[in-house]
This record gives C-alpha cells, sequence and structure tokens, in this order.
C-alpha cells in the first residue's frame, strides 16, 4: 500500500463510524418530532442525515441500507409538505427504520455484510404517502401485516 493510500478496512471502519453518529442523531431528530410533530426543521434534518445515509451506504456497496434509506429520505421528503406535522404512525415507523438501520449496521460491522430484509419496512413507509385517504389506524394495521409477512 502506498502512502496516502485507505485500504478497505478503513472506508468500513469510517462507514461504520459515520453510520453510527447518523443513527445517534436520527434517534434525536426521532423523540424530538415525537414531541412536536410539526417541527419543520427536525423533519429537514431527519431528510438531511437519511440523505447522508444513503449515499454513504450506496458508495460503499450497502444496497439494503441504501434502499431503506433511500425510501426514507423520498417519504419524508413528501410528509415534510404536509401542514400540521407527521402523525404518530410515521414516527412509530420511523423509530422502527432506526431499529432495522441499527441491526444493520451490526450485521456490517460482525459479518461483512446485512442479511436483513428493509422491504417490510419499505413498504410501510411508502404506505405512509400511498394511504392519505386512509385513517393512521388502518396504516397502522397494514404496516403491521407488512412487518409479520
Amino acid at each position: 500500500m502506498t502512502p496516502g493510500e485507505i485500504n478497505d478496512s478503513e472506508y468500513v471502519e469510517l462507514f461504520l463510524a459515520e453510520a453510527r453518529e447518523n443513527l445517534e442523531t436520527l434517534n434525536t431528530a426521532v423523540v424530538a418530532i415525537e414531541a412536536n410533530p410539526a417541527d419543520r426543521e427536525t423533519l429537514d434534518q431527519i431528510f438531511r442525515v437519511a440523505h447522508s445515509v444513503k449515499g454513504m451506504a450506496a458508495t460503499m456497496g450497502y444496497d439494503a441500507v441504501a434502499g431503506l434509506t433511500h425510501a426514507m429520505e423520498d417519504v419524508f421528503s413528501l410528509l415534510r409538505e404536509r401542514t400540521g406535522g407527521i402523525d404518530r404512525v410515521a414516527v412509530d415507523v420511523l423509530f422502527d427504520c432506526l431499529d432495522m438501520l441499527s441491526k444493520m449496521v451490526s450485521e456490517i460491522e460482525a459479518e461483512g455484510q446485512s442479511k436483513a430484509d428493509p422491504e417490510p419496512l419499505i413498504f410501510s413507509l411508502r404506505g405512509l404517502v400511498r394511504n392519505r385517504d386512509r385513517t393512521p389506524e388502518e396504516i397502522a394495521e397494514a404496516a403491521a401485516e407488512a412487518s409479520a409477512g
């Protein structure tokens, strides 16, 4: 290795450190949005951090992490446009996404790749936007069915 060259393991360590820092920021932001669902600044922060994680994951080839954060970014981009903030169901789905991302990062650290399947959560995220005419209870029920199946 030549001076100044970074090996793959150093990139992985950098990704893991950045991902954990971003997950901590997201957890704090979600707790804040839970307390104040109309806080536009916090919604913007969630969007920005999800965008950062998506870019890092895509660059490293962690497609499942990139896919989940891409869906989070898409959905929260649309939810930011709604008046009155986000509802409880969206906050719950976001907490589920953070749990999944944490699990995926831990798997990457332990095994070099994540085997977790974020598709049920991506489905739930998209349902938050797609189901504007459904009640929060109906959306929660659909999300629970998606997670179970």
